[in-house]
């Protein structure tokens, strides 16, 4: 400043003011960006978490959806299986049953049989005692 000169002085003097004075401007501009820009960055922050909320609500949803219709499956799968093993002791029971009407008739024939026989014997014992009576 002494090689300028006084008067060079003053112009320098106002010339960094004014430069210094820009600077506090774009200073203060630049602070009022960033600030916004935090306020945006916390609000997207804030924004996803509701979003990340949402999400896993829907897939918490999902999942208890899911697992009571694998319940349900479970419980109708057991129901099957009991009503297989129903259907396994009814036809087991049926061929038993079908077993003794098959002997039942067998018996019934053998009876017939038997009472046919019986009733010839009697028939020729008859015969021969009335022979016998009338000699």
């Amino acid at each position: 400043m002494k090689l300028f000169g006084v008067s060079d002085a003053e112009v320098l003097k106002q010339h960094f003011g004014r430069k210094i004075t820009e600077l506090e401007d774009e200073k203060r501009t630049v602070q009022r960006e960033r600030d916004c820009l935090l306020a945006e960055v916390e609000n997207l922050a804030a924004n996803s978490d509701g979003q990340t909320q949402k999400l896993e609500d829907t897939h918490s949803q999902k999942l208890k959806a899911l697992e009571a219709q694998i319940l349900d499956l479970k419980k109708k799968q057991e129901s099957q299986v009991q009503l297989m093993k129903q259907k396994q002791k009814s036809d087991e029971a049926a061929k038993r049953l079908q077993d003794e009407i098959q002997s039942i008739k067998a018996q019934k024939v053998q009876l017939q049989q038997k009472i046919k026989q019986e009733a010839e014997q009697f028939r020729q014992w008859k015969a021969s005692r009335e022979k016998e009576l009338l000699q």
